[in-house]
């Protein structure tokens, strides 16, 4: 298989201003990414630092002098940023984020970020149910085939593909579960293989409408 089909320049965000919506497991997953990729990073977050002593913790391992706006999405947060990127459980239609996109600020999610600097060909498995139940399926008969040095297991089913992807080759391969909140910030995200194995009224809180969650 070969690598990676939406693979870029990792270059891409050396000297970037980035604006990290979230300061969640993929949130700080991609901030750190984006940290070792060059760019400059922000945080935001609706929790207090209260309760967010973990996460502030572990963020400042890899980002001292990073800017946090906690307790909310101040104007100040995306006043410098250059990009946005969001976690998953971020709906896209916030005040803040149609400021920004009324000022041009482009917006990526963390799947859309961590994908565009993966070496390793991946394989994405999505739907409304059976997700997580295929997506490790598809892992053991990949480890199985022994084609792949390493079978990487990311994505919704626990740990963000921001977290593993400078631990990949060409030569490994990544069975990705993408859940709808993922896949509606992507851009061109383009994987290897897509599987969508099912589509039933789900998460309508989210999308509102079955259109709008069909279309993520």
């Amino acid at each position: 298989m070969q690598k990676n089909a939406h693979f870029a320049d990792k270059n891409e965000w050396r000297e970037k201003c980035v604006t990290v919506f979230g300061l969640n497991r993929s949130g700080l997953a991609v901030a750190e990414l984006l940290v070792s990729l060059g760019a400059t990073v922000a945080v935001t977050d609706t929790r207090t630092a209260a309760t967010l002593a973990t996460e502030i913790a572990r963020y400042r391992q890899f980002a001292q002098n990073g800017a946090l706006y906690l307790g909310g999405h101040p104007e100040e947060c995306i006043a410098d940023a250059e990009r946005i990127v969001v976690s998953p459980g971020v709906p896209l239609d916030i005040p803040i984020l149609r400021e920004a996109r009324a000022k041009n600020i482009p917006i990526w999610g963390e799947l859309e970020v961590s994908a565009s600097v993966c070496p390793a060909p991946i394989v994405a498995i999505t739907g409304t149910k059976g997700k997580s139940t295929t997506t490790l399926l598809t892992a053991a008969l990949l480890k199985a085939g022994g084609t792949f040095e390493k079978v990487c297991v990311a994505g919704n089913i626990g740990v963000p593909l921001a977290a593993e992807v400078q631990h990949l080759t060409p030569r490994d391969i990544v069975v990705l579960e993408a859940s709808s909140f993922q896949l509606e910030s992507t851009v061109t995200f383009h994987p290897n293989v897509s599987v969508v194995l099912n589509i039933t009224p789900d998460h309508l809180d989210r999308h509102g409408t079955m259109a709008v969650y069909e279309a993520a």
